[in-house]
């Protein structure tokens, strides 16, 4: 595999190609240590699917959790290599799937850090203890752009996305501190150390609303694809509340200023999503990308020619050949210049259609401090405290 043990405490990794975000991709939780001696002991059938079958290096350890129940404690691990700085005995985890019901379980003072979505966040902006999380978070259209399917039109594509007033869209269907998306890379992602500036915001296009182009370019589009009589298109989603509404929202700005379109909605539980995505049974699927480290390839990558989360099936020659260059370079120089150009031929293709960047929205005991909210990857709890 290319991995060796040269010594106790160094670890020598041999790449296949260079890899300039190598060190940001490793902090990603699949590439923790494992405690080998362990996980042969337990089997890794077993491994890591309750307390007594997972062992940690962490601050803390799991107890009490059985593989499907909702709630447990990660307790203070007595053999952490930095336990003087740890000041939180345990954490008490619990998994509440309503957002109404975490805002009741934090207004009795059963939780101290509540993740909130949907009509709640949106009720609770101004509430003293709500807390706006950025994220490395993009909520955008998927296209499908199969041969045969109409959205195979680049023109087409583009209209669509010259239609959808975005910041409409965040102000009054969302309200939950959502940012319109100007880029499929969400803000504070990365900075290009080649530019010092904000990659998203140096690859961003206008989300300007311009009724006019749009109905020249859905026009050109239909008489390109040789579409006669009304298109159909078919948008789906998971059956989320909020869903729902982005989905009615879209619908409606399409048929509102495009002639000779019809959308229809279609809200299905998350397997039949992906069932229904996987299988090519779409126009448009909303969709996200939450990243997992703190790089533009970690967003770029999946629209790549051969990636399976590339479900609308965008293939472009020059975007592909532009990733391949990326990550075959060992200038940093040259990396960041092909990612900028990639980002924006992705846009310039339409390959999809950005809708807003998602912000989280937390309600938290004005008393815990010392949590670490990262952009991208995990929320880090191991400093906290209570004041």
């Amino acid at each position: 595999m290319g991995i060796k043990a040269i010594g106790k405490r160094t670890l020598r990794i041999q790449l296949d190609h260079p890899m300039t975000y190598f060190n940001k991709l490793v902090t990603v939780p699949v590439f923790l240590p494992q405690d080998e001696k362990f996980v042969t002991k337990i089997g890794t059938d077993k491994y890591g699917t309750n307390s007594p079958t997972t062992v940690s290096n962490g601050a803390f350890k799991v107890t009490g959790w059985t593989g499907s129940n909702d709630s447990y404690v990660l307790k203070r691990n007595q053999y952490y290599w930095d336990k003087q700085a740890i000041k939180l005995k345990q954490i008490r985890y619990q998994t509440v799937k309503d957002a109404n019901t975490a805002h009741n379980l934090f207004a009795d003072g059963k939780l101290d850090d509540a993740t909130i979505s949907g009509v709640t966040a949106k009720s609770l902006q101004h509430n003293a203890n709500v807390k706006h999380v950025d994220r490395a978070w993009t909520y955008y259209l998927q296209v499908n752009q199969r041969s045969g399917q109409p959205l195979q039109n680049k023109k087409l594509r583009q209209a669509l996305s010259l239609v959808i007033n975005r910041k409409q869209l965040t102000k009054t269907v969302l309200a939950d501190g959502s940012k319109p998306a100007s880029s499929f890379v969400s803000p504070g992602t990365a900075v290009d150390p080649t530019t010092n500036r904000d990659f998203s915001a140096e690859t961003s296009f206008s989300t300007k609303v311009d009724i006019a182009k749009a109905r020249q370019l859905w026009t050109a589009g239909l008489k390109e694809a040789n579409i006669k009589g009304t298109v159909h298109l078919t948008l789906i989603g998971d059956d989320q509340d909020v869903t729902k509404n982005v989905a009615q929202f879209v619908q409606q700005q399409v048929q509102q200023h495009l002639s000779h379109v019809q959308v229809s909605i279609k809200n299905v539980p998350d397997k039949g999503l992906q069932s229904l995505k996987s299988g090519g049974k779409f126009a448009l699927s909303q969709w996200y990308w939450l990243a997992d480290f703190a790089d533009p390839i970690n967003y770029l990558g999946v629209l790549q020619s051969t990636n399976s989360m590339n479900s609308g099936q965008f293939n472009d020659k020059t975007y592909d050949r532009l990733l391949t260059q990326a990550n075959q370079t060992s200038s940093q120089t040259q990396y960041w210049q092909y990612l900028r150009k990639a980002a924006k031929r992705l846009h310039s293709q339409a390959g999809l259609i950005p809708l807003y960047y998602v912000r989280e929205t937390h309600l938290v005991n004005h008393k815990l401090k010392g949590v670490a909210y990262h952009v991208a990857g995990e929320t880090d709890y191991t400093r906290a405290y209570f004041k």
